[in-house]
């Protein structure tokens, strides 16, 4: 069983924070991989020496290449970005001039598993703080190169140092060495792969002998347990949470075999409680930024098995505020037959492409800023994208989906949730005051008093409207597809595209407007070529990390990608919206 190693380390990116502990920690890697007997590739910017896209692409070609590899783990230690849920990047030497020269993860993590290698470790001691500079709008890059397939051929673990939205820290050990700096995950791992750590240790059977290993599993678990432990040593707050997903279990498969061992430097009791610390992002080391950068974060994906792939990100739109619009405007006035409900912003004014006319009703009058906007039956049916322009310039983008309401939640001015309900429901409501009206919404919407739309709290008559014959749930189906495929989950995904593809025995009577994201995320090209999509962008933001699955030549939406906001939901800076009313 032969293993390769490529470990990166990149401590400076044009203007941002050096970080010396990022080539120390890959070093320091690559050293103990090199005792393993691994066969290692070390790319570090020590010295001055820039680290690009083109070198770590040879480095992964040649080990995939060779086809003689059970196991390739790939190291980083460096500054990252987050630019919406899925869409996560690494910074490259140039990223900040060059917007190729970062690494897609979401796009890297797909063909790794695709790759012909049957396990693959990515370990990313990296930030994942929303960026609000040039490097968050980096389109970044593939590490391994299309072999154009999307056949999963191996399992993928994901090692990473913190939670969405939070940051990866270095310390410094020696206060009197102003390079003796270390990455907080990167100690506690190499801790526990040393065999320094009893738990993480099992006995496996290979032919013609027992070997120790390192379980990925039971490493799984020290190191939530651990590195919290370790960051509350330094006086962090909060701590650091590392976000580790393990889809091979042993036997047969494990991180590494116990060949040696490194004399640790310190144990986490050792670390003064006064020692400094930094973090691998382009903010200060404040508690008011870590308290702001948690609040930014989004809720993720989290992917248990591929049977139960996804937790479901609860809807923000208020059930009470939906009954105070029932009941003072009434159903068949306020609800239009296809629409949107935009909850907290006003348009202030639109660009094209638009879609007919908006007849825009007033929203409640208690101060929150609301307007229901109908889309005119009249409209050109051909054209499902509705983009409107606020005052400050930026915009957004929504998908048109004939028989629903999207509904848009805005908290101080940023998107919170885009979720689209048939519009049937609500014109099915009977009127009344307002406890019936919410007793008739609580099935749909869930009763929770926090504001809650959870899929668990479908009615019978929603599911049977899901699985029946005209309007399936678009954004389960969303939520889901992507669920599925950073579960690496292509059969699985597969079948759920193939699901809503119209039946010809059911002679026309149900259509489907397909999300855009769906149609990235059509792996094995199950939509119809001339399918209606909706909208002419993707709605999710870490849709934008895949548009090199798109298949067909899309050059304004690669350009159109760079001026896209981070977030979970697809807004776009009033560059953008600039470049949208001149292309």
């Amino acid at each position: 069983m032969r293993t390769a190693v490529i470990s990166i380390g990149i401590g400076t990116v044009g203007n941002m924070p050096h970080l010396p502990g990022a080539p120390r920690g890959a070093q320091d890697f690559a050293d103990w991989a090199a005792a393993q007997n691994y066969d290692v590739e070390l790319l570090t910017d020590e010295g001055g020496n820039p680290v690009d896209i083109n070198q770590i692409m040879d480095v992964t070609s040649k080990f995939v290449s060779a086809a003689v590899y059970n196991k390739l783990i790939i190291y980083f230690s460096g500054h990252g970005v987050l630019a919406g849920e899925g869409n996560e990047k690494w910074l490259l030497s140039h990223a900040q001039e060059r917007s190729h020269e970062s690494v897609n993860l979401m796009l890297s993590n797909h063909r790794a598993r695709c790759s012909g290698i049957p396990h693959v470790i990515i370990i990313s001691d990296a930030c994942r703080v929303y960026g609000h500079t040039v490097e968050s709008s980096n389109a970044g890059s593939a590490i391994f190169e299309t072999n154009g397939s999307h056949q999963k051929t191996g399992d993928l673990d994901i090692y990473y140092a913190s939670q969405p939205g939070d940051p990866a820290l270095e310390y410094q050990l020696d206060i009197g060495d102003a390079n003796d700096f270390r990455g907080v995950f990167t100690e506690c791992l190499l801790d526990a792969l040393q065999g320094n750590i009893s738990r993480v240790i099992a006995s496996h059977k290979s032919p013609g002998k027992t070997v120790q290993v390192v379980d990925s599993r039971a490493l799984k678990q020290h190191l939530s347990r651990h590195v919290p432990a370790f960051s509350k040593t330094l006086n962090i707050d909060p701590v650091q949470h590392p976000q580790i997903n393990v889809e091979t279990a042993l036997p047969p498969d494990y991180f590494s075999e116990l060949f040696s061992t490194r004399p640790l430097v310190h144990d986490a009791t050792d670390i003064p409680r006064g020692a400094l610390w930094t973090r691998r992002s382009d903010h200060d080391n404040t508690q008011s930024d870590y308290a702001l950068e948690r609040q930014a974060a989004a809720p993720t994906y989290q992917v248990s098995d591929a049977s139960d792939p996804m937790r479901l990100p609860p809807s923000a739109f208020s059930l009470a505020l939906l009954t105070d619009y029932f009941v003072t405007y009434g159903v068949d006035r306020l609800i239009p037959h296809t629409g949107f409900i935009l909850d907290g912003k006003i348009v202030e004014s639109d660009v094209p492409p638009m879609i007919g006319q908006m007849d825009i009703s007033p929203g409640n009058e208690s101060g929150r800023q609301c307007q229901i906007i109908g889309i005119r039956e009249d409209a050109d049916p051909s054209d499902k994208t509705f983009l409107i322009q606020f005052a400050d310039g930026e915009g957004l983008s929504f998908g048109v989906f004939p028989g629903y309401i999207g509904h848009v939640r805005f908290v101080d001015g940023q998107i919170k949730e885009i979720w689209y309900v048939p519009s049937f429901i609500y014109r099915s409501l009977v009127a009344g005051p307002s406890s019936i009206i919410r007793k008739q919404l609580e099935p749909i919407f869930g009763s929770d008093e926090q504001n809650f739309y959870p899929v668990q709290g479908l009615t019978a008559l929603n599911r049977e409207l899901v699985e029946g014959t005209t309007l399936p749930n678009i954004s389960l189906l969303m939520v889901r597809a992507y669920a599925l495929f950073h579960a690496g989950a292509l059969d699985k995904l597969d079948e759920l595209i193939s699901s809503t593809i119209p039946d010809p025995a059911e002679d026309g009577r149900r259509t489907m407007t397909y999300p855009f994201d769906l149609l990235l995320l059509d792996l094995r090209g199950r939509i119809p070529a001339n399918a209606s999509i909706a909208p002419m962008f993707p709605i999710h933001t870490q849709g934008w990390s895949l548009i090199e699955l798109y298949r067909s030549d899309a050059p304004t939406l690669f350009e159109l990608r760079a001026f896209v906001k981070a977030g979970r939901w697809t807004g776009f800076s009033k560059e953008g919206m600039s470049y949208l009313q001149d292309n």
